[in-house]
């Protein structure tokens, strides 16, 4: 009896609305990557193989930094088309299918804009969720920057937000959220300030964003050392272990750079700069040894609060305030 009054119901609801019936599309493909392409391709696919209800993921404020925030959305509460339309075989999507599940992962409108699209396949393949890894400009606290545009100056911000979550290594996307901090750096570094310059040229050099090779992160180190002596004693590093910061070379790779870019970071006072010049030229790291100047640069390091060197003068036996016989530091 109940079997017969389900197909009595399913019955009368055909007859009563063929229209609906009719109107519902066939299902593309069962094979997930052929599916895909017609899904991506179709607004009425996307809408008629799209969960009721979808689970959805975005990125919001949480104190000074971003997390991601997840709910449930109607899906007539969604912005057809979700995916734009998918036309030969890109690096920029990437599609993972096990058994029943799949998720692509679309890079295509670039780092600001990730998505994550997840299906489950029960009749055809379906939409259940959504994630949307991008920082909307709106929930920036975007104040003037003396120097800096407000384009570079959201670039910063949008940046930090990226990096905050890439710190964490929780999400599957660190590696493109680290790259993400790195290319919105790369557009405030344009303002010239030389702590953005600094901090992408480390992004750079880390190991977690992506190298930007030798003479762009050269530049960005250049820029910074005007200013930061810290960024001059990085760039010294760096003329030695040619642009490899994960290099064990004994030998400098280009002793005069590296000795010009630390020169110029001492010449600004800088403590840790001066005891960074004093122990390269006792040890000869750019050349000869200059036990004189070493000395030198030894005593103004010390006279700048600098302890190590304050231990190197007693471990030389010199005075911290003997005079250097008309040798300087510079």
């Amino acid at each position: 009896m109940i079997k017969f009054h389900r197909y009595a119901a399913a019955l009368f609801v055909a007859l009563l609305c063929p229209q609906v019936l009719a109107d519902q599309p066939a299902c593309p493909a069962t094979d997930f990557a052929t599916f895909w392409q017609a899904y991506s391709q179709d607004p009425e696919l996307q809408r008629a193989f799209t969960r009721d209800r979808v689970s959805r993921l975005q990125l919001k404020p949480s104190g000074e930094d971003f997390a991601p925030v997840a709910d449930t959305v109607a899906s007539n509460q969604l912005a057809f088309p979700l995916v734009q339309p998918v036309q030969a075989t890109s690096d920029a999507v990437r599609v993972n299918v096990e058994g029943h599940t799949a998720e692509v992962v679309d890079l295509r409108a670039g780092l600001n804009s990730m998505r994550i699209y997840g299906f489950r396949q029960q009749q055809c393949w379906r939409l259940e969720r959504l994630e949307d890894w991008s920082i909307d400009e709106r929930d920036l606290k975007v104040t003037d920057m003396p120097g800096m545009s407000r384009e570079q100056r959201v670039c910063e911000l949008r940046g930090g937000g990226f990096l905050s979550l890439a710190g964490l290594e929780a999400y599957p996307l660190t590696l493109e959220l680290f790259d993400a901090g790195l290319q919105n750096y790369l557009c405030a570094a344009q303002s010239g300030d030389p702590q953005i310059n600094l901090q992408a040229a480390g992004l750079s050099m880390s190991q977690m964003a992506t190298y930007l090779g030798y003479g762009p992160t050269e530049h960005l180190l250049q820029v910074a050392a005007r200013q930061l002596p810290v960024a001059g004693m990085q760039l010294a590093y760096f003329y030695c272990d040619g642009g490899d910061s994960s290099s064990s070379r004994e030998r400098c790779e280009a002793p005069m750079k590296a000795r010009a870019a630390l020169a110029k970071a001492a010449s600004m006072g800088d403590a840790d700069a001066l005891q960074m010049q004093a122990e390269a030229l006792e040890h000869g790291r750019f050349g000869a040894p200059e036990p004189a100047r070493a000395i030198a640069c030894y005593q103004a390091a010390a006279a700048a609060g600098n302890k190590v060197s304050k231990q190197a003068l007693v471990r030389l036996g010199v005075a911290p305030q003997a005079a250097a016989a008309g040798v300087s530091c510079n």
